[in-house]
């Protein structure tokens, strides 16, 4: 057996990419049995089955957003920078103003 302790960092990582390895060797072997038993028993039946390779899909998260802006004259009115440029905001680029002068701290 291995004394973990006394293997440098590089023999513990040699190991553990060998172990790696052999996981992924027998989880796949155990896949292909069970795929092979499913096709079989689905045979028997008179079924037919597809199974979907690859992996899943990842979940879309929301993405953080830009800036925040707000209104100078009225911090209740914000935009975040999404969708249709409000009223107020539209307004005060029209008068010469820049975007950036209305960035919520």
């Amino acid at each position: 057996m291995f004394n973990l302790t006394q293997m440098t960092i590089g023999e513990l990582q040699d190991l553990a990419d060998k172990v790696q390895k052999e996981l992924t060797l027998r989880r796949d072997g155990e896949v292909r049995k069970i795929k092979e038993e499913i096709l079989k028993s689905a045979k028997e039946a008179g079924l037919k089955v597809y199974f979907e390779e690859g992996t899943p899909r990842k979940s879309r998260k929301a993405s953080a957003g830009g800036q925040t802006y707000r209104n100078p004259a009225n911090a209740e009115q914000t935009w975040a920078g999404r969708g249709k440029r409000p009223r107020w905001l539209t307004e005060m680029l029209d008068q010469g103003r820049q975007l950036s002068e209305f960035i919520a701290p």
